[in-house]
């Protein structure tokens, strides 16, 4: 007979009370180090939604792009994740997590005024989208595996309600970001720029202030 043990070392009685189940997410919400990692991702998470909905008009309303030329040039795009992961995995015995952490988030915000600089100078081409997105892409790269392994290496007893609140985070940051990228202009790379630039501020912004302190 096969058999899957439990490998949690933490187990104990009364994990699933309900009270015991919001003590817990209490104690997460609480930690700076899991809020500023978590921020992290949102702001990741929510500038792969802003493309992902901006780009397919760019290229295939303003540039006119056939949606098989569409969906090839966003794979190269989209192609900066892959590159990014496999560069991330070299690196960890180099560099802290902190460091690729950071250095997404610098990513991010770099290639947002790339975008928005081409937006406001009217410089729309597929080289001027697709460049910007992948070297974004990577930097998004870097955000999320680290940002994971910072926010919940505090919690190994409750790991289980820190991954959940982790992943109810993206989600809901993403979602409000989602709002807003519904009510942009779609004209140029200048409102997805700014949005970008604005995202990576923010992520790293918030990582300094949630530092300050420990």
């Amino acid at each position: 007979m096969i058999s899957l043990p439990e490998t949690n070392r933490f187990t104990r009685q009364g994990i699933l009370n309900l009270k015991q189940v919001f003590t817990n997410y209490g104690v997460v919400l609480k930690n700076r180090t899991f809020l500023r990692y978590t921020l992290a991702t949102g702001m990741g998470f929510s500038a792969i939604i802003a493309y992902a909905t901006i780009n397919p008009y760019l290229l295939q309303t303003q540039l006119s792009l056939s949606p098989q030329q569409y969906g090839f040039w966003a794979a190269m795009g989209g192609s900066g994740l892959l590159v990014g992961m496999l560069v991330n995995s070299r690196m960890a015995d180099y560099v802290t997590i902190n460091f690729m952490l950071k250095l997404g988030l610098c990513m991010l915000t770099a290639m947002g005024i790339v975008l928005a600089i081409c937006g406001s100078l009217q410089i729309i081409s597929v080289a001027w989208i697709i460049v910007p997105t992948f070297f974004m892409s990577l930097g998004i790269a870097f955000i999320f595996p680290n940002a994971s392994i910072g926010a919940l290496a505090p919690f190994p007893k409750i790991a289980g309600a820190a991954g959940a609140l982790y992943g109810c985070a993206q989600i809901m940051v993403s979602s409000g970001v989602s709002l807003i990228v519904m009510r942009m202009s779609e004209t140029s790379q200048l409102p997805m720029g700014i949005l970008m630039t604005a995202l990576g501020g923010i992520g790293l912004l918030g990582y300094w202030l949630l530092t300050i302190g420990e």
